[in-house]
């Protein structure tokens, strides 16, 4: 049990990270990139209907002259949203279409699309944060 109470913690641990890098990319620079690749997966259900889908994408970007390629579209979550709003992160981005990049200044490696969080960032920490509670609480409780 103390495994699976640390596993929840180090689980709430990066929600918390994806949360602050999140809130920090709304002040990152901006740039403009070349879109390599966008594409929607079908998590549960068809793939061209209601149902889970993630989005995902790959593109190039440079920084004083030094080229990047990032994958991240945000730090908000990305997997398991409805296909409506799969098609609305879909909707005219084409392969090789110039897009807006924002970048951490410090690390121009690190980059998103979408610069901030979701509620699903809150949402999938408190649940985790709760599970992690109830498991020492039951753990505890055993003796």
């Amino acid at each position: 049990m103390p495994l699976i109470i640390l596993g929840l913690l180090a689980l709430a641990a990066r929600e918390v990270w994806h949360l602050r890098l999140g809130f920090a990319s709304l002040h990152w620079m901006h740039t403009t990139g070349t879109l390599q690749h966008i594409w929607q997966e079908s998590d549960i259900g068809p793939a061209d209907s209601d149902g889970r889908h993630s989005v995902y994408a790959h593109y190039t970007y440079s920084v004083d002259g030094r080229a990047y390629e990032g994958r991240r579209l945000s730090y908000r979550p990305m997997a398991l949203v409805p296909f409506a709003e799969a098609m609305d992160l879909l909707y005219g981005l084409r392969k090789g279409s110039e897009i807006d990049v924002y970048y951490d200044p410090a690390r121009p490696e690190r980059a998103v699309m979408i610069p901030g969080t979701g509620t699903g960032n809150i949402v999938g920490l408190a649940t985790l944060l709760v599970l992690a509670v109830l498991c020492a609480w039951a753990w505890v409780a055993r003796f």
